[in-house]
């Protein structure tokens, strides 16, 4: 069960891919740190300087767009992320603007920050996945409008080709503690040239 569950929460961020989705099926490969209970409250983010909300992406030499234009008419392979106050929304642009997914989240204080996502699939116990968040610009108000997000991958590197995450990758993705979670997300911090640097664009279209 354990399995199943941690291979359907696999998600990603805003950006550009190669090839959209026909769906909202979550890809397969390295699994995320992971728990079956929050390791965090409301507390553990009072007062911390919070994600601006509205249209946030990134960019990289393999797909370029004009932000200035609607998402409605990016291209598709273009995706990104509307944040509000508790809930972040990955969207494909172009004209059906697909909903991939929606998780409610928190943004943990510390350094570097730490993102908890609370992910619901159905009749599935919720589950909540940890991401790393280090902070590099913010506004006038002192909310972050650029940040470095990364996935806090846990399992051994042979199962980026396989089909599935191993038993080892399982139990060492398993996080019971904020310790845990927070050495985790500092061993995974590797910078990739700024592809994986995320910026506000805008607030949301409605």
């Amino acid at each position: 069960m354990r399995t199943a569950m941690v291979l359907l929460v696999l998600i990603g961020l805003a950006g550009c891919h190669p090839k959209p989705a026909a769906d909202a099926a979550a890809p397969e490969g390295v699994p995320n740190a992971f728990s079956e209970r929050p390791l965090y409250r409301a507390a553990n983010a009072a007062g911390a300087a919070v994600l601006r909300t509205g249209l946030w992406t990134r960019q990289d030499g393999a797909c370029r767009f004009l932000e200035t234009d609607s998402a409605g008419v990016w291209p598709r392979r273009a995706e990104f992320l509307v944040v509000r106050p508790r809930l972040l929304i990955s969207h494909h642009g172009g004209d059906s603007l697909q909903r991939l997914s929606a998780q409610s989240y928190l943004l943990i204080d510390g350094y570097p920050r730490i993102l908890q996502l609370a992910e619901g699939l159905g009749r599935l116990p919720r589950l909540f996945l940890y991401r790393g968040v280090r902070p590099l610009e913010s506004d006038g108000q002192g909310r972050i409008i650029r940040a470095r997000m990364w996935d806090v991958d846990c399992g051994p590197q042979s199962d980026v080709e396989a089909s599935a995450p191993s038993s080892d990758s399982l139990a060492s993705c398993w996080m019971e503690s904020q310790g845990q979670v927070r050495s985790a997300v500092i061993a995974t911090e590797q910078p990739r040239d700024g592809d994986d640097v995320y910026h506000w664009v805008r607030d949301e279209e409605h």
